[in-house]
């Protein structure tokens, strides 16, 4: 437990050694101490740690359930397995309390990996996930149904190094003071199976309708508007997201701002609250008539559907000077499950969650064995790059044993080439073959086809995610 939080981090902090120094050094004092997943994952059922000065605690069974907020756990749930020839499946979590500290977060993180490791070595085959405090999946909330739900305890068990500064942090007073102060940003906020979906949307009346709750993130204040239809579950869910918020950011003078609730048609009015609606503009830009708050949607429950938006992690962190990831489609319709690459890494914006997807042949210094955790923070820079929620669930599958349904959220129709790729591809031909008839020469076609087709792709200035998606026979 640490002032300030988790949620302050820099995500660089985690990729450096640090993390894992920090874990070692603890286990060397603790040597003769209690030991650490001692039987994890032999039988089905639940076990939890709590993180306690760098090291993984087992916590009593007689508190199962019952969480502190300053603290964070990694949470083991062990099931019979149903993927062929195993005998257990697991799925793996962190759960991260909203005052819990910086290296909490990052030893959890790292734990957990081990962890699933060392699970993955006796056999047993399951996921990771991260969870963190108000916004957990379903899945996590389902281990704690028969115990009434979970319940947050106060306070929490001290950290190690509260005062450990993030990689790349400025101590400059301007810089400081332009982190403080934002411009206004809406997000509307929609409530779905007990989850939230919060899209940032453009800030005007047209923006709103009166069948969702939207909230406005200004400098003064988190502003939670609920529409008139809106429901009890979507106004708790976005009520807890606006409190957090507020609690993140602080006012230029250091005083933590306010989470105030607006009601449509109780005590919304413009003349009553004008430092909300000074906010939201009229008029969208060149269009010469005013914007109105729209109607709730026909059937808005029955019918709401997101679609997701897939990213691919860029292989080498020097690459990312120009952002961590490589956006693949816009949301405007499902990706074409082709475009996965077994030597790639992916996060799947569900707009309920982030599902990141773990080729078997990706880079291992990324992603494999106690290297695994590296691919939270990974995930949180593509949180922080794109403005997205940080505090929803972030679930980590591996090629192979992605849960039922998962590939639901994919186009599975083959892929068909315009008739450009389609030329392209008689050239191919005609320059392998021009290739193959050269005298003294012994190379293998296939490979000088990969080779041709790279270079030619490059000179003609195609995309990389246009490239992989052209490419039939090529894995990129």
């Amino acid at each position: 437990m640490a002032d300030g939080g988790w949620e302050q981090s820099n995500p660089l902090f985690f990729l450096t050694p640090e993390i894992e120094s920090m874990c070692k050094k603890a286990d060397d004092r603790a040597r003769g101490g209690r030991p650490q997943f001692q039987q994890a994952g032999i039988r089905p059922g639940l076990q939890i740690w709590r993180i306690e000065l760098a090291r993984a605690i087992p916590w009593p069974q007689h508190k199962y359930g019952k969480l502190h907020k300053g603290d964070s756990y990694i949470i083991l749930n062990v099931m019979p397995g149903d993927f062929k020839g195993d005998k257990l499946r697991y799925d793996l979590h962190f759960w991260i309390g909203a005052e819990s500290s910086e290296d909490e977060y990052g030893t959890a993180a790292f734990k957990t990996a081990g962890l699933d490791a060392s699970l993955a070595k006796y056999g047993k085959r399951g996921a990771m996930h991260r969870e963190v405090m108000d916004f957990e999946s379903d899945l996590f909330l389902s281990y704690f149904e028969h115990l009434g739900g979970l319940q947050y305890l106060e306070g929490g068990i001290e950290g190690i190094s509260e005062d450990i500064k993030a990689v790349g942090e400025d101590d400059s007073e301007d810089d400081d003071d332009e982190d403080k102060t934002i411009s206004a940003k809406l997000y509307h906020c929609k409530g779905r199976k007990g989850m939230i979906m919060l899209t940032q949307v453009d800030c005007n009346l047209g923006s709103m309708n009166s069948g969702d709750v939207f909230i406005l993130d200004a400098d003064e204040a988190v502003y939670q508007w609920n529409g008139g239809g809106s429901n009890d579950d979507e106004r708790e869910k976005a009520h807890k997201f606006a409190s957090v918020t507020a609690k993140e950011r602080l006012d230029v003078d250091g005083v933590p701002r306010r989470a105030i609730i607006l009601t449509q048609g109780v005590d919304d009015a413009e003349e009553d609250r004008p430092e909300f609606w000074c906010h939201i503009a009229k008029r969208k830009k060149g269009v010469n008539k005013d914007l109105e708050i729209q109607e709730a949607p026909e059937d808005d429950d029955d019918n709401f559907e997101v679609t997701p938006k897939l990213f691919k992690l860029k292989s080498k962190i020097h690459q990312f000077s120009t952002g961590p990831y490589d956006q693949l489609t816009d949301g405007s319709g499902k990706p074409f499950r082709h475009m996965i690459k077994s030597t790639e890494v992916y996060v799947l914006d569900t707009g309920f969650d982030y599902l990141v997807w773990i080729g078997k042949d990706a880079d291992p210094q990324l992603c494999k064995g106690d290297a695994a955790y590296k691919v939270f923070p990974l995930t949180l820079l593509y949180i922080k790059r794109y403005s997205r929620p940080g505090q929803l669930p972030i679930h980590m599958y591996k090629e192979g044993l992605e849960p039922p349904g998962f590939f639901d959220r994919f186009d599975d129709s083959p892929y068909v080439p315009t008739k450009f790729e389609e030329k392209m591809d008689v050239l191919y031909g005609w320059w392998v073959s021009f290739l193959e008839k050269l005298p003294g020469r012994n190379k293998d076609v296939a490979a000088t086809k990969i080779s041709v087709q790279t270079d030619m792709k490059q000179d003609i200035g195609l995309s990389s995610a246009k490239g992989e998606k052209s490419s039939e026979f090529l894995d990129i």
